[in-house]
């Protein structure tokens, strides 16, 4: 691969002698950079042990004067690797910071934002990516295994120029169920509910990702996919509540223990009575009018000890089949041209992995994805 000056350069031009830099992430692989000029080229790479975070640099991996450099870009076995592209000419010192990727295998990278955990984010990607691939993100259940969630989705991303994303919120920072199930909202339980900043909620560090990974990666679609199962689908409906105006094209809820029900004689958090924020009728209508897919197993039907058991869950029913149903009834309800759909997948409990493949078929039926 090549990538000159205005096709896909990472380096920007600059008319004083001041340093620009760049972040991208990419496939790995052989690429070359250009200048108009002669130029000084090093390379550094930075690796990053997936499991324990210890970084580790080598500098000077490669040098050459000259208009162009060429070079492998290999993704290190279970490192993040971070290649640092430095290019000096008489106007100009530029630097390319490039993260690479191997594709249709799961590997991980770390998100920061000030004043949050870092998030483990695994991803798995397309053998190419180009402006027009699409993003998903998965978000995974109680026990926050993100990383078997994203293997349920890499030989599908493979075929259908998808990037799947899973990050993973450990239990440490982010506790059930406030910090994940509820997106880190609500600081305790009890009223009054004490709100958290929205840059230190679960959900704006997920749209972030999304828009993260957009970015770097180049990708000019603002919208991506969303799926939860577990847990995960209790994040994907209340994510859509609480952020009317994401950038969501589609969001697949699959076997949630219980809902917030767009009701408002219901008491949070089973129903929008003393909601910690202000919900318009605009807002509901846009919420209720969204791409949404309730999907149920049809054998979900255990009352196991992680399925919430309280007077209030149970009058959605007595099990997870039975309250996406009242989940559905309650949105058609108050929007009875609501988007939202119900999808049964027989014969399935409640299994990541069986949903996985529904939501895959769903995709294919939705937009000819296979």
């Amino acid at each position: 691969m090549c990538f000159c000056i205005g096709k896909g350069n990472p380096f920007t031009e600059s008319d004083s002698k001041e340093t620009k830099k760049t972040s991208e992430m990419r496939v790995a692989g052989k690429y070359t950079f250009e200048n108009n000029e002669e130029s000084e080229w090093r390379i550094d790479r930075e690796e990053i042990d997936e499991k324990s975070g210890e970084s580790k640099l080598f500098e000077k991996i490669a040098e050459k004067r000259g208009k162009s450099i060429s070079f492998d870009f290999k993704k290190v076995s279970k490192k993040e690797t971070i290649y640092r592209i430095l290019r000096t000419d008489k106007k100009s010192i530029n630097v390319a910071e490039i993260e690479v990727f191997e594709p249709k295998k799961q590997t991980s990278f770390t998100y920061k934002s000030v004043g949050n955990p870092n998030v483990k984010t695994f991803i798995s990607i397309p053998a190419s990516v180009s402006p027009k691939t699409r993003i998903l993100l998965v978000m995974a259940g109680r026990t926050r295994n993100a990383d078997d969630y994203i293997d349920s989705w890499i030989n599908w991303t493979a075929a259908n120029d998808y990037i799947v994303i899973a990050p993973q919120f450990d239990e440490k920072n982010w506790a059930e169920p406030n910090g994940y199930n509820f997106g880190n909202i609500i600081a305790n339980d009890a009223e009054p509910f004490t709100v958290i900043p929205k840059k230190n909620w679960a959900f704006t560090i997920v749209e972030n990702i999304a828009e993260l990974v957009r970015l770097k990666f180049g990708i000019t679609d603002k919208q991506y996919d969303l799926f939860g199962h577990s847990a995960g689908g209790q994040f994907v409906h209340r994510f859509l509540l609480v952020m009317p105006k994401t950038n969501v094209r589609l969001a697949i809820a699959a076997n949630p223990g219980f809902y917030t029900v767009p009701d408002l004689d219901i008491a949070f958090p089973y129903g929008l009575m003393n909601f910690p924020f202000s919900l318009s009728y605009k807002d509901l209508i846009a919420v209720t009018g969204k791409n949404v897919v309730l999907m149920r197993g049809t054998a979900d039907v255990l009352r196991t000890e992680n399925l919430r058991q309280t007077p209030e869950a149970d009058a959605q029913g007595k099990n997870r089949f039975e309250r996406a149903a009242y989940m559905l009834g309650k949105v058609k309800k108050f929007n009875p041209k609501s988007n939202w759909e119900l999808i049964d997948v027989p014969n399935i409990g409640h299994d990541q992995k069986g949903m996985a493949v529904a939501a895959q078929e769903y995709l294919k039926i939705k937009f000819g994805r296979k």
